[in-house]
């Protein structure tokens, strides 16, 4: 609390970050001699917050800082509040990102300049961000000399990215030891890829002494819970073969289905291994077939093999059920297709042409008519990536 005291007005965009941070828990302000951590230790919205507090709540939402889910919209908003309230920083921001006006990544690397004269983290780590992906000539050099100075100002983002720098040898010589400490501070306030990534860490040994399974464990569902696919789909697998923790099928499966619900294709594929490997009975091949047909129209290969490896009778009773499935909507009034998304139909065709089966011109037409009408298949359609 002293410390915060001494540096809270010298660095932070919140005024009263020392009087708050008196409440904080003793390891949320252990590092202060470091790191002042901008004020970011998990901000609610009120209604007497600052334009400089409303921004860094945008941030968090931007982030998903301290166990937010990322909300693009809600950071928007903040965002823009705190840009009509006079924040600098967040009317640079709203520049580079294009909010509220045409996107200028010229004029924000100016007035990120300015700012990270006057010791703004975020300043700093949006400079880290311009030299690493937006300017003409990129330098990961100096992308990593602005995430460095972001990172010991206590800026989560420019932490996690410093991080994968030392992992990846991007402007830095490789450092595992490195690539972990700044991993391990960017997830213990609540960055989820940065959770995600120090689970790895421990799952496989890196920049640690040895393996520690149950610490993956643990950090690959602080990850999942923040909605972080890959972090769903270790945890599944972890359960399922009892990596860390106890096994328990039930649990593997219902992360997996987490997973798969996020996109992720490989969940797909080790779901339908599931019900083909622990699951006895037609019903649950038929289960296993539709989930590695869903892997591999999604571009798995696992899964177009083991398609091939299975009897032919049963996929292609599955495939008939889903020929079926278009030929019963190709009798329905027009309207009705469009509860089909076009990238179905195209799938379907495609499958159809693999097949050396003949595609109606039917589905061909209804297929282009679907991409062409914005507003029927935004609001009607399932969505490629939905419900199976």
């Amino acid at each position: 609390y002293k410390a915060a005291t001494k540096l809270a007005p010298r660095t932070s965009p919140c005024p009263n970050l020392a009087q708050k941070m008196s409440s904080a828990p003793v390891s949320m302000i252990e590092d202060l001699s470091e790191s002042t951590w901008e004020g970011r230790y998990g901000l609610k919205e009120d209604p007497n917050m600052t334009s400089e507090e409303i921004f860094t709540l945008g941030l968090e939402h931007l982030y998903g800082w301290f166990d937010k889910q990322e909300n693009v919209e809600k950071a928007k908003e903040l965002v823009l509040r705190a840009s009509r309230l006079g924040c600098h920083c967040a009317m640079a921001e709203c520049a580079y990102k294009g909010w509220g006006e045409e996107k200028d990544v010229d004029k924000a690397f100016k007035s990120y300049s300015e700012l990270a004269k006057k010791s703004n983290t975020h300043a700093m780590h949006r400079l880290g961000c311009y030299w690493d992906f937006d300017a003409e000539n990129v330098d990961p050099k100096e992308a990593v000399r602005w995430y460095r100075r972001a990172a010991k100002g206590g800026h989560i983002s420019a932490s996690y990215n410093l991080s994968v720098a030392y992992n990846f040898g991007l402007g830095v010589a490789k450092n595992p030891r490195e690539a972990f400490k700044w991993c391990s501070r960017s997830a213990n306030l609540g960055h989820r890829s940065g959770q995600h990534n120090l689970a790895c860490a421990y799952e496989r040994g890196r920049g640690i002494a040895s393996p520690d399974e149950e610490k993956a464990v643990e950090w690959y569902l602080k990850a999942a819970k923040q909605g972080h696919p890959k972090s769903k789909y270790n945890l599944g697998i972890c359960y399922l073969h009892g990596t860390g923790v106890m096994s328990d099928e039930e649990k593997g499966l219902e992360w997996l289905m987490e997973a798969a619900a996020s996109g992720h294709v490989p969940a797909h594929y080790q779901i339908g291994q599931f019900y083909l490997n622990h699951r006895k009975g037609s019903e649950a091949r038929k289960e296993a077939i539709k989930w590695l047909w869903w892997a591999q129209d999604k571009g798995c290969p696992n899964a177009a093999a083991r398609l091939m490896s299975l009897p032919k009778k049963e996929v292609g009773a599955f495939f008939k059920e889903k020929q079926q499935a278009v030929r019963t909507a190709l009798t329905r009034d027009f309207d009705d297709l469009f509860m089909l998304h076009p990238d179905i139909l195209k799938s379907f065709a495609n499958i159809y042409r693999n097949r050396g089966l003949i595609v109606r011109k039917e589905t061909r037409r209804c297929s282009r008519r679907s991409g062409n009408s914005s507003r029927s298949s935004s609001s009607n359609s399932c969505g490629a990536n939905g419900g199976h």
